[in-house]
């Protein structure tokens, strides 16, 4: 995690989810887009997402981590969510 600095987007996959404290602590002054793939890291203070469900890519967002992030989204993506936590 070295060098993250100033990143616009990080991506935690979910072999490394153990990990999201640390990475929204390195991001914490930075309006980063913090996107994961593993159930429940929506709670944990990821912006983004991503599940399958029936054999397709979805994902859900969370709206407040969002904010929390410095980050404005286009409302029509919300309609694209599968879920929008507030």
């Amino acid at each position: 995690m070295e060098g993250m600095g100033k990143c616009q987007i990080v991506f935690v996959g979910h072999w490394h989810s153990r990990f999201l404290p640390d990475v929204l602590n390195r991001v914490t002054d930075f309006p980063t887009l913090v996107i994961t793939e593993a159930d429940g890291m929506l709670d944990k203070g990821s912006c983004i997402n991503f599940l399958v469900r029936e054999g397709t890519i979805k994902f859900e967002m969370n709206s407040s981590n969002v904010q929390k992030r410095q980050l404005k989204t286009d409302p029509r993506i919300r309609e694209l969510a599968l879920k929008v936590v507030e």
